[in-house]
């Protein structure tokens, strides 16, 4: 039983990816290129430039191309879900396991797709019939930029707890940082 699930709408999601980038594109250029701040802001940026890319995929190629014949729909939608504790070990085992048959000391580039292929409740390239190795492998023929945007909705959703209004450690780090050179010396 996954955490939740969310239907999210390419156009809805698109509208609200470009504000987001609006809104980047003004705290980037006020701030000094040599602020630390605004090469993290400018990665948030190019992530959603990804994210973009692979939504005007989903929304206006994905049924028509032939590179990605597992897409065998025309949708506007698609549906993922956040994967509870057992959910989210089993796709860390099913990892570990492909790194070891691969014998790769790492695996952490097929995480994205367990996570898309397990975390998806209803797409185009999504059928509740398929096995695992029939979903993992319909889920590795689609672009790069939107498992990146379904991995990002659905490490939302598998986040609980505390993550609004608080702020990550990193953020915590560099405010810490500013105000300690700001402090005067005793």
């Amino acid at each position: 039983m996954p955490l939740g699930t969310n239907t999210l709408n390419f156009d809805d999601e698109v509208q609200r990816l470009r504000e987001k980038r609006e809104e980047l594109l003004d705290r980037v250029a006020a701030l000094d290129p040599d602020n630390p701040e605004a090469a993290r802001l400018e990665q948030r940026g190019q992530n959603i430039d990804d994210y973009l890319a692979g939504l005007r995929w989903a929304r206006d190629e994905a049924y028509e191309d032939p590179d990605v014949s597992v897409w065998d729909a025309d949708a506007d939608a698609v549906t993922l879900c956040g994967l509870t504790g057992g959910e989210y070990a089993g796709v860390e085992d099913d990892v570990r396991s492909a790194a070891l048959e691969r014998e790769q000391a790492s695996a952490s580039g097929t995480s994205r797709v367990y996570m898309v292929a397990h975390g998806t409740v209803d797409a185009p390239y999504h059928d509740e019939d398929y096995s695992d190795a029939e979903l993992l492998a319909a889920t590795q023929q689609l672009p790069y930029q939107f498992l990146k945007w379904a991995e990002m909705h659905i490490n939302r959703m598998t986040t609980v707890g505390g993550q609004e209004g608080n702020q990550s450690f990193s953020a915590a780090v560099a405010e810490r940082r500013r105000e300690m050179s700001t402090d005067e010396p005793n």
